[in-house]
């Protein structure tokens, strides 16, 4: 049975925005990562992680993130970028 869509759920996890590798605790609603918490439990890093873990929804979510590969498309420097594939 699938649960609900709009609860809010929370997962275990480990954080790979830095290479410490924390023990991390995702809250997600909606298929969305709303919260990221360090596991209190994980003997690495007791409680604790740093910035860049705790910032993971806002660097996924972000306006300006890419999320697909570019290649310049003129000279550098004129920021003009086209689509290519990921292959």
């Amino acid at each position: 049975m699938t649960p609900p869509q709009d609860k809010e759920q929370v997962f275990k996890s480990i954080c790979r925005s830095c290479h410490g590798g924390c023990a991390a605790l995702l809250t997600v609603k909606d298929g969305r990562v709303l919260k990221v918490r360090p596991a209190p439990d994980f003997p690495f890093n007791c409680g604790q992680m740093c910035v860049k873990g705790l910032a993971t929804p806002e660097l996924m979510y972000h306006p300006s993130r890419l999320l697909k590969p570019l290649k310049r498309d003129a000279e550098r420097g004129s920021n003009r970028w086209k689509e290519i594939s990921w292959a």
